[in-house]
């Protein structure tokens, strides 16, 4: 069995978009927990819960803490009291995606080859319709991020601790993210993009299993973002490196630039062209199709949470 682990925070947009495509993708539980989220999150979370196999496990009003723990106290629900073989985590603005199969039997099957976790490449989604830049639509358009950046920039560490880039941070570089064996690791990295164990964990890198991220959605909802980011670096005194995208991002909306910088993470068709025949981006059709598939589905398919809380 197969399980995801999500935090939330004002994600109302999006969720249940998210939560209907991964239970349709082979994922057999979502744990959550929210982070004091006041835009609806909650009510649709306690929909599905009600509903589905969706466990909201707790709703912590801190939301300076280090999610890492939360992620940890997650990944060890879903191994104690779920029971399930395999964990992975995401945000609410990610999806997991293999093009053939669904993600429990291709985890499954990678996972007889003898690993532990699963590093798969994440990328993040642009949007290719400049036009159609600061939407303030309840519900997300996902329809215009079509292309995943695929030949990414890498910033230097100089350019990280600068908070300097000379493009929009969409078209960097992003870590990977995990999928876990029960048993297998004690703690999950920050933004799980690793885990380490009571001994060295076996690896793979799965080919066919990747992370699609959209990174924006409207302004308003990105302006928010960035503000609580400020909370948590303040409370944090985070420096040098760390969160430095989201760094520069709070430095841009102290300096009035936010707008500017969402505007640019926006392409023209001409240039959208040129990146295609250069490889830099691909086409995300098949995301896209099954997107539009879910966001039409009923939830009633969805397998019902037992009272005893494990899966079976």
């Amino acid at each position: 069995m197969l399980a995801l682990t999500i935090s939330t925070i004002n994600d109302a947009d999006v969720l249940d978009l998210f939560v209907r495509y991964h239970f349709d993708q082979g994922v057999d539980a979502i744990v959550a927990i929210d982070m004091g989220s006041d835009d609806g999150t909650l009510d649709i979370l306690r929909q599905y819960e009600k509903s589905s196999n969706l466990f909201l496990i707790d709703v912590d009003r801190e939301q300076n803490r280090e999610r890492s723990d939360r992620r940890n106290r997650m990944l060890r629900y879903c191994e104690d009291t779920l029971g399930v073989q395999w964990t992975m985590s995401a945000d609410p603005d990610e999806f997991w995606y293999c093009p053939n199969g669904n993600l429990r039997d291709i985890v499954e099957g990678i996972g007889k080859r003898g690993a532990d976790m699963m590093l798969c490449r994440r990328y993040n989604l642009i949007n290719a319709h400049p036009g159609q830049a600061l939407l303030t639509e309840p519900k997300f358009n996902y329809a215009p991020f079509r292309y995943s950046v695929r030949k990414p920039y890498i910033p230097s560490l100089q350019e990280k601790e600068a908070l300097e880039i000379p493009l929009p941070w969409v078209l960097c570089e992003i870590g990977p993210k995990v999928i876990l064996r029960a048993g297998s690791a004690r703690t999950i990295q920050v933004g799980a993009h690793g885990a380490s164990g009571d001994t060295e964990l076996s690896r793979a890198k799965p080919k066919h299993i990747s992370v699609l991220h959209f990174p924006l959605r409207s302004y308003k909802q990105f302006e928010g973002k960035v503000v609580k980011a400020a909370e948590f670096v303040a409370a944090n005194r985070l420096a040098g490196n760390d969160a430095w995208h989201w760094r520069r991002w709070i430095r841009m909306l102290e300096n009035g630039q936010l707008e500017q910088e969402y505007r640019a993470s926006s392409f023209a068709k001409q240039q959208i062209e040129r990146w295609l025949e250069t490889g830099a981006i691909a086409l995300e059709n098949g995301l896209q199709d099954r997107l539009r598939r879910v966001s039409t589905l009923s939830t009633q398919g969805y397998a019902v949470s037992s009272s005893s809380g494990r899966l079976g």
